[in-house]
C-alpha cells in the first residue's frame, strides 16, 4: 500500500517552493479566543481611607471615665472634646460623629447628676 506524498509541488509560473499537503497536517489550535471587552483595571483610591477622629474617641473615653473617677472632671473634659471633635468632623472627611455625640450626651448626664448630688449634699 502506498502512502500519499507529504509534500506536493505547485505547478505554475509563481512557484514558491514545496507546499505541505493540508490532508497530512495536524490541526492547529487557531487564534486565541476573542475577548469582547478589555480587562477591567481596578479603580484607584481617590484619597487615603477615612479614619475615626481621635478627639471623638478621647471625648468618649473621658466622658465614660468621668462617670466613675475624677468627680465629674472627666465628664467636663469629654463635653469640651466632643464639641471640638464635632467641629473637626464637619470640616474633614472623618468618621466618629456618633462617638462625639455620645460623649457630649454622657458628659452632660454625668455632670448634671454630679451637680444634683453636690446640691443635695449641701442643702440636706
Amino acid at each position: 500500500m502506498a502512502y500519499p506524498a507529504a509534500v506536493t509541488t505547485p505547478s505554475g509560473p509563481n512557484e514558491h517552493g514545496p507546499v505541505p499537503d493540508p490532508r497530512l497536517q495536524q490541526p492547529g489550535y487557531g487564534p486565541p479566543p476573542y475577548l469582547p471587552y478589555p480587562y477591567p483595571y481596578p479603580y484607584p483610591y481617590p484619597y487615603a481611607p477615612r479614619g475615626t477622629n481621635g478627639l471623638a474617641i478621647g471625648a468618649f473615653v473621658a466622658s465614660t471615665a468621668g462617670s466613675f473617677i475624677a468627680c465629674g472632671i472627666g465628664a467636663l473634659v469629654g463635653i469640651i472634646l466632643g464639641i471640638v471633635a464635632l467641629r473637626q468632623i464637619a470640616v474633614t472627611p472623618q468618621d466618629g460623629r456618633g462617638f462625639a455625640i455620645a460623649a457630649i450626651v454622657i458628659g452632660v448626664v454625668v455632670l448634671s447628676l454630679f451637680v444634683i448630688l453636690i446640691g443635695a449634699a449641701i442643702f440636706l
